[in-house]
């Protein structure tokens, strides 16, 4: 009898998730919080009172298949997908840009790093750089840095003094 109580408690018509946890590809912290991404969701762990919150497909994340993640100063979380499809997560919700994804662009799209501020993030692509706004929530620029316009893949970047390094 035990057995069937404990299952009808379960409130009906809600989604839990059985995703593991357990292998972590990628890490970022912001705005007191550690963010950790598998290759199926995310989840972070709040620094003042050890809280974690998973998200996933059932919490609002357009796809599985996480290949990096950047955390902003002010708390903003970029998920890359491997198909190139990204997520902005914020408080106020989850927007999805879908722009890389769709682009017809013959060579390698898949994001292998994002890095920026508050305002913008580059993301290392493998055929040069794009330029994510994030105040806007669009893809800006395209930089394609191989002589003579040829794509080369980009493994990261990062800021310093003014200049940009890939």
């Amino acid at each position: 009898i035990l057995c069937c109580l404990s299952v009808l408690a379960q409130p009906l018509g809600s989604w839990q998730e059985h995703l593991p946890y357990g292998r972590v590809i990628d890490v970022a912290a912001g705005a007191g919080k550690t963010y950790a991404a598998t290759p199926f969701s995310c989840f972070s762990v709040t620094a003042s009172n050890s809280a974690i919150d998973r998200l996933s497909r059932i919490t609002g994340l357009a796809e599985t298949g996480v290949q990096t993640i950047f955390c902003s100063p002010n708390g903003t979380l970029v998920i890359a997908y491997k198909n190139s499809v990204i997520d902005i997560v914020r408080n106020t919700g989850i927007r999805t840009i879908n722009a890389l994804h769709l682009k017809p662009i013959n060579g390698d799209k898949k994001i292998y790093q994002v890095n920026g501020d508050d305002e913008q993030c580059l993301l290392s692509t493998g055929f040069g750089i794009v330029v994510l706004n994030l105040i806007k929530v669009e893809l800006g620029d395209a930089w394609v840095l191989g002589s003579g316009g040829t794509y080369t893949k980009i493994n990261g970047t990062v800021q310093h003094g003014g200049f940009y390094y890939a």
